[in-house]
């Protein structure tokens, strides 16, 4: 079994209900366990500006599929929640990223794992942090708290309770 983190987020439509949809999905698949689930996180959209804020959460599961089976997967949970934009930076109903695979380095034209820029973003590495601090990048051979620590986004994320 694969221990894997993913990132949710939504900052169109329904927010909440979109995660925990989301959620419902992950879980319901057949091999995917939900193993811990972050609090949910409300953070300023990163690269741009002039959006609804995003709701953001970070979710621990172990699977049985492989990388690119488990991206399928959620692709499909993307579609069927009502994902519809193209293109970074736009809004979105739910998206779902694949931030680590257990320690793997995958990098293709389709999938990319560890997350390209997650230790450049506060609203991943907040969540990310409160579930596993010590979990070592792959690539840069850090801890999540010491990838925070070194953080230089200061974007707003605030936990919500």
């Amino acid at each position: 079994m694969a221990q894997v983190y993913l990132l949710l987020g939504s900052n169109k439509g329904n927010r909440f209900l979109n995660l925990i949809q989301s959620l419902l999905m992950i879980n319901s698949i057949e091999n995917i366990t939900v193993q811990k689930i972050s609090s949910l996180y409300e953070t300023e959209p990163y690269g741009v500006k002039g959006q609804t804020n995003f709701i953001n959460q970070v979710v621990e599961i172990q699977t049985e599929f492989q990388p690119f089976e488990l991206h399928e997967k959620l692709l499909n949970i993307e579609k069927a929640i009502g994902r519809n934009s193209k293109g970074d930076f736009q809004p979105r109903e739910i998206d779902i990223d694949i931030l680590f695979y257990n320690s793997e380095i995958i990098e293709t034209q389709k999938l990319t794992i560890p997350h390209y820029d997650l230790h450049n973003r506060r609203f991943v590495l907040e969540p990310l942090n409160e579930l596993n601090p010590d979990f070592i990048h792959p690539v840069f051979k850090k801890s999540v708290k010491e990838l925070l620590s070194q953080l230089k986004d200061n974007l707003s994320v605030k936990k919500l309770e």
